[in-house]
């Protein structure tokens, strides 16, 4: 089944066959990235390679946060046999014997810190006996929380508003995050202890250590931690899809500039790249970061196709993934008399693809890998 909601719709525009075939090879890397990053099949890669290295995790305890979580217990629930554990996400329940409590992102709930309190209190029973099978995806660092020395629920609260819309990169935002919480940068590993630790980690880091991933607070060098995903596995799925080379450094910086700089660099066949990129706010308009990566290649416009799309199903404040650009979109919004540079002025791409056409939906995936993008050129 398709992950892309609208797939037929992008499909099925009158245009020539040519570029209906080249939209069609496109999204189909976009379904062969989601799918080389899905939670539960990759943590069930991950567990048998550490059951090849002969670590045994019946009876471990579970901690779990982050976007991926629940589908990461899922397959950890079918795969061995934990006793205990508490995995945040975005749903209150059970599953099997662990707890699921909901969290937020990105910025904390009002009961964070209790809930956080909660996991604190688990890995403090744990002895040297135990093992602490954790599962850490993107999004983690607003799920788990315990204030640290000196700072108060809501004072972080507001500090994490304040980074969100200076649009700071995400590893330096995770790295302020792990200055304010005690569980942050190796804290929950700390009260784990002397139980044994082991990471299984989905990494919305590009270009950083796992140890960045959820502000890293279960890995630390006495753990054993394995990335079972990251941005580099999305990007060699979407680049084999297309039969093209892929970048192997990841994207940052402004996203239009970057946008508009990987399209000009592309020759054909095309290109896959990703990473993730910021977008600087000056207009009330909506979107998000992949829309504006799409949509900054119009001022370098040559024919072809290029997209950007968010692997957790959301650009910014729109209900998208992402777009993708090409001659029928440019055309329709010429005719809305739609010019992409005044939209970017107003941070207002969702706008301009919802019009124009080339939005890509997803709807949330359940896991979050950063974005990926891609170019076809003739």
């Amino acid at each position: 089944m398709s992950r892309i909601r609208n797939r037929e719709e992008l499909l099925s525009v009158p245009a020539a066959r040519d570029v209906l075939e080249r939209r069609e090879r496109a999204l189909d890397a976009v379904e062969a990235a989601l799918l080389a990053v899905e939670p539960a099949g990759v943590t069930r890669a991950g567990l048998g390679e550490l059951a090849a290295r002969g670590i045994e995790l019946d009876g471990c305890v579970v901690f779990g946060f982050g976007k991926a979580s629940r589908a990461m217990a899922e397959a950890v629930v079918e795969q061995v046999r934990p006793r205990a554990g508490l995995v945040l996400g975005f749903e209150e329940g059970r599953l099997g014997p662990l707890r699921l409590l909901r969290g937020d992102h990105p910025v904390p709930r009002h009961d964070a810190a209790e809930r956080g309190r909660e996991v604190l209190e688990l890995a403090r029973s744990l002895g040297a006996g135990d093992v602490a099978l954790c599962l850490v995806s993107g999004g983690g660092s607003a799920m788990l929380e315990v204030p640290g020395p000196g700072w108060t629920l809501e004072a972080i609260r507001r500090r994490t508003v304040e980074l969100l819309r200076r649009d700071v990169d995400i590893g330096q935002l995770n790295r302020e995050r792990a200055g304010m919480w005690c569980l942050k940068g190796g804290g929950l590993a700390r009260a784990i202890a002397p139980a044994r630790v082991v990471n299984l980690v989905i990494s919305d880091v590009p270009g950083f250590g796992p140890e960045v991933v959820a502000s890293g607070p279960t890995v630390v060098p006495e753990a054993t931690t394995l990335v079972i995903a990251d941005n580099d596995t999305a990007r060699t799925a979407a680049a084999r899809s297309l039969g093209v080379a892929r970048e192997a450094e990841p994207t940052s910086g402004v996203a239009a500039e970057v946008g508009a700089a990987f399209y000009r660099r592309s020759k054909p066949p095309g290109r896959v790249a990703g990473g993730e990129t910021t977008v600087v706010v000056r207009g009330p308009g909506r979107g998000g970061r992949n829309q504006e990566f799409a949509l900054g290649a119009a001022s370098a416009w040559r024919g072809g196709l290029l997209l950007s799309v968010g692997t957790d199903g959301i650009d910014g404040a729109s209900e998208t993934a992402g777009a993708l650009l090409d001659d029928v979109v440019l055309t329709e919004a010429a005719r809305r008399g739609l010019d992409p540079a005044r939209v970017l002025a107003a941070n207002d791409s969702a706008t301009f693809f919802r019009l124009a056409g080339g939005r890509i939906l997803t709807g949330p995936t359940g896991t979050n890998v950063a974005d990926v993008h891609a170019c076809l050129r003739a």
